[in-house]
Parts: C-alpha cells; sequence; structure tokens
C-alpha cells in the first residue's frame, strides 16, 4: 500500500485526545516531549495512516497510560498552533476530542507521559500549565 505525500508545514496534522472522567475526575498527563513538555493535557497523540479515529485515541490513550478504554463520543476539534521563538507558526495540529468509558487498567505513566494527574474540571480551568485546548474541551462539555 502506498503513503501518499508527507505532511508540509502548510498541511496540519490531525490528532486525538481522550477525555476521561472518574469519580469527578478528569485524567491528565504531564507531557514529557515538546509540544508542550511538562504541560498537562488529555493523553492522545497524532493520527496514524489508515488508522480511524476511535482506534487512534483507544491506543494513545493506552500507550499513555496503560488504559483500555472505548471511545463514545466526539465532544470538539480544537486547533493547536505552536510558534516558534520569532513567533512564527511552526506547526499546526486538528485534535480532535473524544469522550472515553474505562474498560481495564490502571493508570501508569507511559511512553511520552511523565505523570498522571486526577483532577477536577474546576482545578484545571484554574491552571495556568495546561496545554492548548485543554480548557476549551473542558469549557464546552460544561454547556451539554
Amino acid at each position: 500500500m502506498s503513503h501518499p505525500a508527507a505532511p508540509t508545514l502548510s498541511t496540519p496534522r490531525v490528532g486525538v485526545s481522550a477525555f476521561l472522567e472518574h469519580e469527578g475526575k478528569l485524567l491528565l498527563i504531564e507531557r514529557g516531549q515538546a509540544p508542550n513538555r511538562g504541560q498537562l493535557a488529555f493523553p492522545g497523540g497524532k493520527l496514524k495512516w489508515g488508522e480511524t479515529l476511535t482506534e487512534a485515541v483507544e491506543r494513545e490513550l493506552k500507550e499513555e497510560t496503560r488504559i483500555i478504554a472505548r471511545a463514545t463520543q466526539l465532544l470538539d476539534a480544537v486547533n493547536v498552533l505552536v510558534h516558534d521563538d520569532q513567533q512564527r507558526l511552526a506547526r499546526h495540529f486538528v485534535v480532535l476530542c473524544f469522550r472515553c468509558q474505562w474498560l481495564a487498567g490502571h493508570p501508569v505513566a507511559s511512553d511520552d507521559a511523565q505523570a498522571i494527574h486526577w483532577l477536577s474540571p474546576t482545578e484545571v480551568l484554574k491552571r495556568q500549565d495546561v496545554s492548548p485546548g485543554v480548557q476549551q474541551v473542558i469549557r464546552s462539555t460544561q454547556s451539554l
């Protein structure tokens, strides 16, 4: 099977993230790699060639936290714009956030995650160390 041409700087990348709530707390990871190293984010990553969106979010959640879950609902789409030191646009991601239902596993920071955090939506909205888009997704779920 042939792959299409690699994305260029003028082509946004598709990403996914997992919104997992348990006992009133949201699962967030502390990113261990760029972009957004050290910031809190929903587990997630890039869509792979030939992978469905739900397969991608379930894979990323398992890779980063060892939790097995089912993606049940698309919650929001977020544009993540990453700028370089001269404030030029360096990367553009379109991240689709899915509500997930926990099926099995115990959270352990793995892969790109350097730590696991369980925080209430209110706590997340008050923090400054949160990756772009996380607060947008939380606000959109509060209006559902």
